[in-house]
């Protein structure tokens, strides 16, 4: 029985026990089952508030532990790009086997000087001004004169590790 059962049962034991005129006890067998209805009553909700504090120590381990995984995702990560730089400080060559291949990928970028000067065919309108710098290479690598305050630069390399 639910508590909501409860308290229907509840309300009908102490209708049959006392006398709606006089509010004297008419019947000790049906007030006995109120007292025992409420004394369920009472333990269930015991019950479930017990159930509720032991969810809540759950969702705080829960929290707990999802920070500790991001804590431990952030250290990975950072120990991931240390591992690359240190194979980037002593890469000589393409090296590779069965399970991977290390490998130098050039990259460019382009620099920009003066993002005011940029003519508006290479502006991508958002809600913040942004430069298309992907069609900026595009034109600095046909007229690298063409655009003031810009220019492509050859200083990225990155490991590529498959």
């Amino acid at each position: 029985m639910n508590l909501y059962e409860t308290n229907i049962e509840i309300e009908k034991a102490l209708q049959n026990a006392i006398d709606p005129e006089t509010g004297e006890i008419v019947n000790n067998e049906a007030f006995d089952l109120f007292e025992h209805l409420q004394g369920e009553k009472k333990q269930k909700m015991l019950n479930v508030a017990k159930y509720i504090k032991s969810q809540s120590y759950m969702v705080d381990a829960y929290k707990a532990e999802k920070k500790r995984v991001e804590e431990k995702m952030v250290t990975l990560n950072n120990k991931i790009e240390r591992l690359k730089s240190y194979l980037m400080d002593h890469f000589d060559e393409k090296i590779e086997d069965e399970q991977v291949k290390i490998s130098v990928r050039k990259s460019q970028s382009v620099n920009i000087t003066n993002p005011e000067l940029v003519p508006s065919d290479f502006v991508i309108e958002k809600t913040v001004r942004s430069i298309s710098k992907a069609d900026l290479k595009k034109a600095l690598s046909k007229d690298p004169e063409s655009l003031k305050d810009c220019a492509v630069i050859e200083t990225k390399e990155n490991i590529q590790i498959k």
